[in-house]
């Protein structure tokens, strides 16, 4: 079994800023930034089960891109 990958892992920079509404994560690599709310007060372990929400008041594609491109990370 391959190990979990760990999106906070590799290069680029990462910023975690902890908020009333969770833990906002920024995963930034030049130009490309990701990011992330995680509604929990610490980030979950490696291997944690990870829920993505789409907001429907703004453009569904790319949000829906993001989330195929982290879950190819897991």
């Amino acid at each position: 079994m391959a190990p979990a990958a760990d999106p906070l892992a590799g290069p680029g920079r990462r910023a975690v800023l902890a908020t009333p509404d969770g833990l906002h994560v920024v995963i930034a690599d030049g130009a490309c930034e990701r990011r992330f709310l995680v509604l929990a007060p610490d980030l979950p372990p490696p291997e944690t089960v990870l829920w993505a929400a789409v907001a429907f008041d703004r453009p569904r594609a790319p949000q829906v891109a993001g989330i195929e491109r982290l879950a190819a990370l897991m």
